[in-house]
């Protein structure tokens, strides 16, 4: 299915996840498995130097988590782990469990690629995404 992109005037990376919630809305009609994925939430910070992307995901291990690039899209997920009863233990409440989730972000041509790093700490999964050095779009030309 294609899904319309907009540009809503935001930062390249608001956009992005303004048309990724479109894609979810409008994927959630066509197939059921959309509508039960957990969203994990997420804060993106931006300054100067670089966009920060953190991850409420608590009580996983590092080695869980996925980060991938493919282009300029960003791809984030966490590998569902499950929790089996042994032969002499049973759940008599069970009220949670770790969910696995995957999210995608579309990164402005600002972002540089290369050097993208992330780390988990304390629950929070957080992606760092360093600006590129700018290059000038203006300048003065001295007539001669």
């Amino acid at each position: 299915m294609m899904t319309k992109t907009y540009d809503f005037g935001f930062a390249p990376i608001f956009n992005g996840i303004v048309n990724e919630v479109n894609d979810v809305l409008q994927n959630a009609q066509h197939n059921e498995k959309t509508v039960n994925r957990v969203q994990v939430p997420v804060n993106i910070l931006e300054n100067e130097e670089y966009y920060k992307l953190a991850f409420l995901a608590p009580g996983h291990k590092k080695e869980s988590f996925e980060i991938n690039l493919e282009g300029q899209k960003l791809k984030v997920a966490l590998k569902a782990t499950e929790e089996s009863e042994n032969g002499q233990d049973r759940f008599v409440r069970k009220e949670f469990e770790l969910q696995g989730f995957e999210r995608v972000f579309k990164l402005p041509q600002t972002a540089d690629v290369e050097h993208i790093t992330a780390a988990y700490q304390e629950g929070i999964l957080n992606v760092t995404i360093p600006k590129k050095a700018e290059v000038k779009q203006q300048a003065t030309i001295k007539v001669n």
